[in-house]
């Protein structure tokens, strides 16, 4: 090959890189502590707006009225619940990474890569939902302000509804899980055969980043519109509703007929900004995740 009359080597094609299970695990740990510490203040503010009806903008006005305008206070406030929320969501993450990478093995080799992707994500977020349901709760009790210590959370959860409330919302989470992991899954892996199919292999490490970051940002789309309202349910149900200086359980009862008064606007409540942080942050996961395990692949395979 020549440019400018001089001889210039072609290039190599790039190594094609195997990811392990075991990869995209650690990725989908590491990406999770990135996302949790890089947003976790916005997703504190949206859940106060599910569960309360408030605009998240209110919600904000309350936590520094509150703090008495101090700004540490208020991050203070806004990050309660980091430690619950690290492990829950990175548990929840690196179980369906781990769980899913399992049993797609064990499937047909037939099938079409889109059926594998949601029934081996059907099956992982079921069980991250056993799994991680406990820390979650936690996580949300003290996002919405009823701060708790790990002892403290065990005494009250027993006290106000024994062993069952540890899984207090399950069963809308783990429809969400099993109609959100599976959708987001599917849409981000096909997301990226498109681009493979259209565009060719991946060149280099910008060019890898970039379709990470479109996949995640697309599959955010897709995904949330039809999960919030199990959403907005779920941390509804997880949280309880104010008694006195303690806090009572709400049935699905309850909170289908504050919808039915209240109608969309209530249901979506902080949508908008979930759906930014959903844009963002699933997008960065992604990114993370996928840049992770393909570091960790090109070490392996030198």
């Amino acid at each position: 090959m020549y440019l400018f009359g001089k001889p210039v080597k072609p290039k190599k094609p790039p190594k094609e890189r195997t990811v392990t299970t075991q990869e995209d695990m650690v990725g989908a740990c590491t990406a999770s502590g990135v996302n949790v510490v890089s947003f976790m203040p916005f997703f504190t503010l949206v859940l106060r707006s599910q569960t309360s009806g408030q605009p998240p903008l209110s919600v904000l006005g309350d936590v520094l009225k509150n703090s008495n305008g101090s700004i540490r206070t208020a991050s203070a406030t806004l990050y309660k619940g980091v430690g619950s929320a690290l492990f829950t969501v990175g548990t929840s993450r690196v179980s369906t990474y781990g769980i899913m990478g399992a049993f797609k093995s064990q499937l047909p080799e037939d099938w079409a890569p889109y059926k594998k992707d949601f029934a081996s994500g059907l099956v992982a977020s079921v069980l991250k939902v056993v799994l991680t349901q406990p820390s979650d709760r936690m996580k949300v009790l003290n996002q919405n302000g009823f701060h708790l210590s790990f002892s403290g959370y065990v005494k009250f959860t027993m006290s106000t509804q024994g062993i069952t409330g540890f899984w207090s919302g399950g069963t809308i989470s783990a429809v969400k899980s099993m109609g959100g992991t599976p959708l987001w899954i599917t849409a981000k892996n096909h997301c990226n055969r498109l681009f493979e199919r259209h565009l060719g292999p991946v060149t280099t490490p910008q060019d890898q980043h970039a379709r990470a970051f479109t996949s995640g940002f697309l599959a955010s789309l897709f995904t949330l519109p039809i999960t919030y309202p199990l959403d907005t349910s779920k941390s509804m149900v997880m949280a309880m509703r104010p008694a006195g200086d303690s806090l009572r359980p709400i049935s699905l009862g309850e909170v289908a007929k504050e919808f039915k008064a209240l109608g969309l606007r209530r249901v979506y409540r902080g949508s908008m900004l979930q759906f930014v942080l959903y844009m963002g942050g699933g997008s960065l996961f992604n990114v993370v995740q996928e840049g992770t395990a393909q570091w960790l692949a090109s070490r392996r395979q030198g």
